[in-house]
């Protein structure tokens, strides 16, 4: 099954439509997640997730920051939870692909460097509802 951007959103759309009608049927969900390259194959180009990481976090409501460390391999995840209008989003980014590395740091948590505009935008996110 290919994916049809168009579709789903439009699905998306016809759920909440339906929602929004029939408070009989519940809603499905409290939060969703958003991974940037699942099973380690980027949805979004390595060089464009930094921008559209910030784009979404723009609209988060007291958006959190938090590395995620793979064990046993030199590899992290970079995750990013908000509210955005009542839904809880978290963003799941390969640290690789967002991140400055700093491979002689001696703790492996130390070795991505997270960049100052993503740091900025997460600490000074909307802070209102």
């Amino acid at each position: 099954m290919t994916r049809d951007r168009a579709a789903q959103i439009a699905g998306l759309r016809a759920l909440a439509d339906l929602l929004d009608t029939n408070l009989a049927v519940p809603a499905p969900w409290q939060s969703i997640e958003i991974d940037f390259s699942p099973f380690g194959r980027p949805l979004v180009p390595p060089a464009d997730q930094l921008q559209v990481a910030l784009d979404v976090i723009a609209h988060m409501r007291e958006p959190e920051l938090a590395m995620e460390l793979v064990r046993s391999r030199e590899r992290a995840w970079l995750n990013v939870r908000g509210d955005v209008v009542g839904l809880t989003v978290r963003l799941r980014l390969d640290a690789d692909h967002v991140c400055d590395r700093d491979p002689s740091a001696r703790r492996k948590r130390d070795r991505w460097i997270v960049p100052p505009r993503l740091l900025a935008v997460v600490r000074d996110g909307r802070r209102t509802p």
